[in-house]
């Protein structure tokens, strides 16, 4: 005789085929279409693998939705918001991750943004960070500033994570279930969800709803601050590879839509200001581990921080 699964026996199975075990994780609900935004990592499908318990765990997110007239059109629908571009997520699925096909997950449409990695990120600000510092040596190089800054890619970039935050958003007002992650789910899927929930909830664009923001999409999901900021790390033992401007990049998004809409939000750019110089100066614990394991074990409370 055939033993059911338990749900925790499910649940474990779904870890186990998503990368790092990040399995898709509820991080807002809409109060009347029951729509919902997830997170997660990549799944391990490989070229032709695949994990019944993963296809029905987002099948049954798909048809969670109380939008009867979204429901009727579409025949039940997750949107798979990924982070990567699709030569990317490819390039991943060749090495053994990847993406969700249409063919495992029917109840499926996903779409590829583009958002770069954290490597391109880092050269990105670099390259913008020694156009600023250096200035502007005469009036005929002025003239070809803006496009100076266009070709560090950093506003490209921010382009790109705002346009899957604002499509992340507009499914989920529509009444439609979201899933969004890149590879590992802790930098781009972060910065995403983030921006999304911004969008949709007023809650989060107050002091104190930031805060729980902040603490909920970076902090409690294991944002690796420790090895993005190299904390603590000098030039002989840390891991320049890893190293990464993510959470500054988020703050800039945040920037870019309190100069659209400066009426929607409580703070102003001063409060980000002071935000982003306490990602680097140790001040505060909230920046200063990679995981809620590391700071309790190291007694940093996050509470103590600007934000």
């Amino acid at each position: 005789m055939m033993v059911s699964q338990s749900a925790d026996d499910e649940l474990s199975l779904v870890a186990g085929f998503r990368s790092g075990h990040r399995l898709p994780v509820l991080s807002w609900a809409h109060g009347e279409n029951e729509a919902t935004l997830w997170r997660s990592s990549q799944p391990k499908a490989g070229v032709s693998g695949s994990c019944s318990s993963d296809e029905k765990m987002l099948d049954a997110i798909s048809r969670s939705a109380n939008s009867s007239a979204a429901r009727s059109r579409y025949n039940a629908v997750i949107y798979i918001i990924d982070c990567r571009s699709r030569a990317s997520a490819m390039a991943n699925r060749a090495a053994g991750a990847g993406y969700e096909s249409q063919t495992n997950y029917p109840s499926s449409k996903i779409d590829f943004y583009g958002i770069c990695n954290i490597h391109a990120v880092r050269d990105s600000y670099k390259s913008l960070a020694a156009l600023l510092v250096q200035g502007v040596a005469n009036s005929s190089a002025d003239l070809y500033f803006t496009k100076q800054v266009e070709d560090t890619q950093w506003l490209n970039n921010i382009r790109a994570i705002l346009k899957a935050s604002y499509d992340s958003a507009m499914y989920v007002h529509q009444g439609f279930p979201v899933l969004v992650h890149c590879s590992h789910g802790w930098d781009r899927t972060a910065q995403v969800c983030s921006i999304a929930q911004l969008f949709l909830d007023p809650h989060y664009r107050t002091f104190e709803g930031f805060h729980t923001l902040i603490e909920k999409e970076w902090i409690s999901f294991g944002h690796p601050f420790q090895m993005r900021c190299a904390h603590s790390q000098d030039k002989q033992t840390r891991q320049d590879d890893e190293v990464a401007p993510i959470f500054l990049q988020f703050l800039d998004c945040v920037w870019q839509l309190l100069r659209q809409a400066p009426q929607c939000f409580e703070f102003n750019a001063r409060y980000l200001l002071v935000v982003a110089d306490h990602i680097y100066s140790g001040r505060f614990g909230t920046f200063l581990f990679s995981s809620d394991h590391d700071r309790v074990s190291c007694d940093t409370p996050i509470l103590s921080a600007p934000i």
